[in-house]
């Protein structure tokens, strides 16, 4: 059985608060997907960070979780990403609609969409943004001319966002190609941490927000 800090695929933010002071932010891919570049990212606060406090700024990373997690479901909504995709094969586009009443990227039932969530993990100081990795995908059957839901698959929900975002070979063959959505979403997110900083302050330390 998983835990939940045990995420095949999940993204993290927390920071560091040596000597109780605020050191950085880590916005970064799960340990077993880290790479180097820009899907690993620091931030080392500037002036903008007025709220010292390992309160608020544990609470700014929950926020920042949330943030993560609505840019992530609004991609998906709005496709935003689809230009850069291989397209679907005319064969599944076409079972997609037929059985599903859509042809979208990174979604299907909705079961992953609907999935999306996020938690905090005392023992590493972070919050994790991803599904439940004990959550398994549901297999469906065609009946009546459309797909119902029939049994728990033995895949891992996590596993098919892997997937997804990664892409699958075979034999040397690619059989799913790659099509990022959470990687690109936390890089957005990650050129506005200023301005997400600002709006936590607004919104819940208007004193401190006053002196911006």
């Amino acid at each position: 059985m998983k835990s939940k800090t045990q995420g095949l695929f999940s993204l993290r933010i927390r920071f560091d608060d040596a000597e109780e002071r605020l050191e950085r932010y880590h916005l970064f891919n799960s340990d077993d997907f880290h790479r180097p570049g820009p899907d690993g990212l620091h931030y080392v606060p500037g002036k903008f960070f007025l709220g010292d406090e390992p309160r608020i700024q544990r609470e700014f990373c929950a926020f920042l979780a949330e943030a993560l997690r609505s840019r992530i479901m609004f991609a998906i909504e709005t496709q935003r990403y689809e230009k850069k995709y291989k397209p679907l094969s005319d064969n599944y586009a076409k079972y997609k609609l037929k059985y599903f009443d859509n042809d979208l990227f990174w979604y299907r039932s909705g079961e992953m969409y609907e999935s999306l969530d996020y938690w905090y993990v005392p023992r590493k100081k972070e919050w994790v943004v991803g599904v439940d990795p004990e959550k398994r995908a549901t297999v469906y059957k065609i009946r009546g001319g459309r797909a119902v839901p029939f049994k728990k698959s033995k895949v891992y929900m996590e596993d098919i966002i892997k997937f997804l975002e990664f892409g699958t070979m075979r034999d040397g063959q690619v059989c799913i190609p790659p099509r990022p959505l959470f990687r690109p979403a936390l890089r957005e997110l990650s050129k506005h941490v200023g301005r997400y900083y600002t709006q936590f302050l607004k919104l819940y330390y208007p004193e401190l927000y006053a002196r911006l």
